[in-house]
């Protein structure tokens, strides 16, 4: 009897366990802290969004990967994989003149954007992405930008559009104009067929030129076809990627423009999700690679000009058409208030350089610069 209540009493101890040892907390590891008592669960850390970028621009996959490419890695790897980005071609997800509408709705989270898309969403659109003489290469764009007030000016029209402007980013130096058949005289434009921004291609319209709009995946079909005789959209690097040597092999090397100019930016609300580090990360990521893509289409410039046949326009029609260009510089600064002080800008800088005798000799510039004054610029801000 005292052996069957001992059994009992044993069988009562082990089902008393089995219940109450789901309730135990587990042990701690090794060396792990023990937690206070009474504390909460930590929460699991927040995950920051995954957002997509659109590059915008003409050029291959491959030739996108390799500018947008570098931004991406500099930024996932800045924030440690917190963030990661598709990317997606040109019209992929919107058309190309409808960039700025979708990032700020949101249906694009930002953009490598060109404003000669779609130049009149914004008021200085026709002349942001610089407009023909004004530089000659994308260091002038900086100083510009830094030292004489562009930069205010174009902010507050993205500012004022509801969409974050994160910093400017260098295309190619416009130094081009591929083309079915050789250009060497100002006569030789009339009645060409060329897709070009409008904001490049103007000097040569009022010298006879018809535009054409070719979507940028069309350039090399168009060239076959006769549809387009000439292609005015950048510089010789991407051109060369393009393959545009084969339909348009000719090549005129008078200069339009030094830097064709894009911007980075992206959807407000999205950005005021991010804290402080990690918009500091994405503005020298951006900063970086606009610096390493200017580079990089300057080196095209010499190593794949000899793909083409290269003309050249004598000094006098290459006159001439500066002439164009400087009633397309009075044409843009009577378009709002706005666009008149970056004209103004322009023309400040010019007078400055002749003044200088700083490489521009002999552009016979029509403005006034005895009302500009010289050499009172202070330094940027740290920032």
């Amino acid at each position: 009897m005292k052996r069957k209540n001992l059994l009992i009493l044993i069988s009562a101890v082990l089902a008393l366990l089995l219940v109450t040892s789901g309730c135990v907390a587990p042990a701690p590891a090794p060396g792990a802290p023990a937690p206070a008592p009474g504390a909460p669960a930590p929460v699991p850390a927040e995950e920051l969004p995954t957002w997509r970028l659109k590059f915008q621009g003409v050029g291959t996959a491959a030739d996108m990967g390799f500018h947008a490419g570098q931004w991406i890695a500099d930024i996932e790897t800045m924030t440690g994989g917190r963030i990661t980005i598709d990317m997606y071609s040109s019209c992929e997800i919107v058309p190309d003149d409808q960039i700025l509408p979708a990032v700020k709705a949101g249906t694009i989270d930002c953009s490598m954007y060109m404003s000669g898309c779609n130049p009149s969403l914004t008021p200085c659109g026709f002349v942001e992405m610089s407009i023909p003489y004004c530089i000659d290469s994308p260091l002038e764009w900086e100083v510009l930008w830094y030292y004489r007030g562009l930069r205010e000016l174009i902010e507050k029209d993205y500012e004022e559009y509801g969409v974050k402007y994160v910093g400017v980013w260098h295309y190619d130096p416009c130094s081009t104009l591929q083309t079915t058949r050789p250009i060497e005289k100002l006569e030789d434009f009339k009645g060409l067929k060329i897709s070009s921004f409008p904001c490049f291609g103007d000097p040569w319209f009022k010298a006879g030129a018809a535009m054409v709009n070719i979507p940028p995946e069309e350039f090399y079909l168009a060239g076959t076809t006769g549809v387009c005789e000439g292609i005015g959209w950048g510089g010789c690097d991407q051109a060369y990627w393009l393959g545009l040597w084969e339909p348009y092999p000719y090549y005129l090397a008078n200069s339009c423009c030094g830097s064709l100019v894009g911007n980075m930016i992206f959807n407000q609300e999205l950005w005021d999700e991010f804290g402080p580090e990690i918009q500091r990360m994405i503005t020298v990521a951006t900063y970086k690679s606009s610096i390493r893509d200017a580079v990089h289409k300057w080196n095209g410039e010499s190593a794949f000009r000899n793909y083409w046949t290269v003309t050249r326009l004598s000094d006098e029609d290459e006159h001439e058409l500066m002439k164009y260009a400087w009633q397309f510089w009075d044409e843009c600064a009577a378009m709002n208030p706005r666009a008149a002080a970056v004209v103004e800008i322009f023309k400040a800088y010019n007078c400055e350089c002749e003044a200088a005798r700083w490489h521009r000799l002999g552009r016979e510039l029509p403005f006034d610069c005895s009302q500009y004054e010289y050499g009172k610029y202070s330094l940027p801000p740290i920032e």
